[in-house]
């Protein structure tokens, strides 16, 4: 059994020995003779007329104990009730060894990106767009033979990573997003190679060993497709801040932050239900959050009516979108809010704790306040809302703050 666990699950490191219990080695000749396997003596140290070992185990006669990594007792399997002699007590005597091993062991991750390589080299370069929100997926086999399925969507930066996994044969697969030209998929030059490999489009196969970090697999992609590239790409007037980000009716599929939105270190993405008849006009409200380097959360709320937004493709796989706008720094409205400072509207509160979207949509609308304010750090959040009650702050009010209040917008 032990020549086949090694030969099977070499990384393991499984070692099978006797224990003869103390008082019995008279015949420690006999139990090993024609036998290849390690023979130990148990001693009775203390002299209280016991086996030692045996006794700390407390095991019978012909009992298997299986010892995890710090050599303490996590199984028995007694073989004078389980003759292995059996196929079927062979077989689960042998999968105890390895499921033990196994869950003792450390365990690994598997690493990359996936974003947008202009010059399509294969490598990830500092100049080049990371995509979040890109589906990846993660199959495969354990060495105990345990399945594996994961799936986890890339980050701000474009990086994936797959925690915790133990020893095995997987592949990860991406789920190649829409309106998007499809690239080379690549192992970094700072990755770890040895057991990984491109195995098709879009997919590799990595050979995971014990504790092993496999960083570097790249999935790139060469831009978006003709038919999603307009005028407004070569403009220089278009801001250079913002997201591009693809909606269909019920989720983002992937987006992409630009200029000092990259700056972002994790975005939050929630698609509502849409006030109206779904149509290629009509577009469902998509409520955005971000966190900066400061902790501090910002956000942004969009409908398809606001200026806002440039769009850059639509078909059956979902609409995409340019947006941008300035942020509201919710973090700093609560913390003006709980310590007195600034003028607190009822605006900031119902910003900071959102409520249900209007129900017809010349009722949407869209708040904004600078993200850097340059002369008043405490000045309040200006918004509008069509058709609001008494608490909203009017079109007429919002124009007559922002000719007094430098750099708020009414949007």
């Amino acid at each position: 059994m032990e020549a086949e666990i090694e030969s099977e699950f070499p990384q393991l490191d499984i070692a099978i020995a006797g224990v003869n219990q103390a008082g019995l080695d008279y015949g420690n000749e006999t139990f090993t003779e024609g036998v290849d396997l390690p023979w130990l003596q148990d001693v009775d140290a203390d002299g209280d007329g016991r086996s030692d070992v045996w006794t700390s185990w407390d095991v019978l006669p012909r009992d298997v104990v299986i010892l995890d990594t710090q050599n303490r007792p996590v199984a028995t399997y007694n073989l004078t009730t389980h003759d292995i002699a059996d196929a079927e007590n062979y077989a689960t005597l042998k999968q105890l060894f390895v499921d033990i091993a196994s869950a003792g062991q450390e365990t690994g991750t598997i690493n990359g990106h996936v974003y947008f390589d202009v010059n399509n080299d294969g490598q990830f370069n500092p100049v080049e767009a990371p995509i979040g929100g890109v589906t990846v997926e993660l199959t495969g086999t354990t060495v105990s033979g345990d399945p594996v399925e994961l799936t986890v969507q890339t980050q701000t930066d474009g990086s994936f990573s797959f925690q915790g996994l133990a020893p095995g044969v997987y592949t990860v697969r991406q789920q190649q997003p829409a309106m998007v030209l499809d690239g080379i998929d690549s192992i970094g030059e700072a990755a770890t190679t040895e057991g990984v490999q491109v195995s098709a489009n879009d997919e590799f196969t990595v050979e995971l060993e014990v504790g092993e970090d496999v960083y570097g697999l790249g999935f790139g992609e060469r831009g978006r497709t003709g038919s999603a590239i307009t005028l407004a790409d070569f403009l220089a007037s278009t801001p250079k801040d913002g997201v591009e980000i693809l909606t269909d009716a019920a989720s983002v599929e992937w987006y992409c932050l630009r200029g000092e939105w990259q700056e972002f270190y994790y975005a939050e993405f929630a698609v509502e239900e849409p006030p109206a008849p779904a149509s290629e006009e009509v577009i469902p409200p998509v409520s955005m959050a971000f966190r900066n380097d400061h902790g501090h959360r910002l956000e942004l709320e969009w409908p398809s009516s606001t200026s806002h937004l440039v769009p850059l493709a639509t078909s059956h796989e979902g609409s995409l979108w340019r947006v941008h706008g300035e942020l509201v720094d919710i973090t700093q409205l609560e913390r003006d809010a709980a310590s007195g400072e600034g003028e607190s509207t009822e605006e900031d509160v119902w910003r900071a704790r959102p409520v249900e979207w209007p129900a017809a949509v010349d009722a949407w609308w869209f708040l904004a306040e600078t993200q850097r304010r340059r002369e008043d750090p405490r000045r309040s959040v200006v918004s509008r809302r069509d058709g609001g009650d008494a608490a909203n702050v009017s079109r007429k009010d919002a124009k007559t703050r922002r000719g007094n209040e430098a750099g708020t917008k009414d949007v």
